[in-house]
């Protein structure tokens, strides 16, 4: 199975936050039961991890204060109408770590996962569904999505190529 790539652009973070929302309104709506869609976002610091996972999060129905995982290294949103699970891997070094978090638990508990700094343990991040690769350009920002599953795929097809 190929991967399936699209390229987005925002021209600033209102920009950014409104393709996120419309991003986990079309994961609810095209979610079903026993799907999973475990995502990753990567860049470099400033890139806009959180904030589009806070969008996507939204989007999801997920309502008040959205935390960063950096410092919890997981929150969790049992609430939303697909339920979620926020992981920041930038502390982590070993897979044992992540094995003591859980993973393969909330990878059941929780049907979509966003996890940023999924390259920090490789041997997991293989495994993803959806990678978004973010990048600054001026006061935008652009993602490189490569979707390597048929649900991810789906997903991004529903979004047009810049």
């Amino acid at each position: 199975m190929g991967v399936e790539t699209r390229r987005v652009f925002w021209a600033d973070a209102a920009a950014t936050s409104a393709w996120g929302h419309e991003f986990g309104q079309h994961l609810a709506r095209s979610w079903t039961p026993g799907q999973r869609l475990r995502v990753g976002l990567e860049g470099a610091l400033g890139a806009g991890k959180s904030h589009l996972s806070r969008a996507i999060l939204q989007g999801l129905g997920v309502r008040g204060a959205i935390p960063s995982p950096t410092y919890s290294l997981l929150e969790t949103y049992a609430q939303a109408q697909v339920p979620a699970a926020h992981m920041d891997w930038y502390r982590l070094h070993d897979p044992l770590e992540l094995d003591m978090l859980d993973w393969e638990g909330l990878v059941e508990e929780y049907p979509v996962m966003l996890v940023e700094w999924p390259g920090r343990l490789a041997d997991y991040a293989a495994d993803f569904d959806l990678l978004l690769k973010l990048g600054v350009e001026g006061a935008g920002r652009s993602a490189e999505l490569q979707a390597r599953s048929p649900f991810a795929k789906g997903l991004v097809q529903h979004f047009q190529a810049v």
